[in-house]
């Protein structure tokens, strides 16, 4: 069984209200998720504006 840490569910959450992107809604659905990029704080991640610290892009041992 895989284990999750707290902040990866806390994402998944934050954007589990987002609308699925069927094609006509584009719209919608870029500004949910940016919201919701902006509430976890990884925008600027998502963007490129900023790297994942180096402890962050380390794989964890299993």
């Amino acid at each position: 069984m895989a284990e999750h840490n707290t902040h990866d569910i806390g994402s998944m959450r934050a954007v589990a209200h987002v609308p699925k992107f069927d094609g006509t809604n584009h719209r919608e659905w870029n500004y949910q998720l940016h919201l919701s990029f902006q509430g976890t704080e990884i925008d600027e991640v998502v963007t490129g504006a900023e790297l994942l610290p180096e402890e962050v892009t380390r794989t964890m041992p299993a």
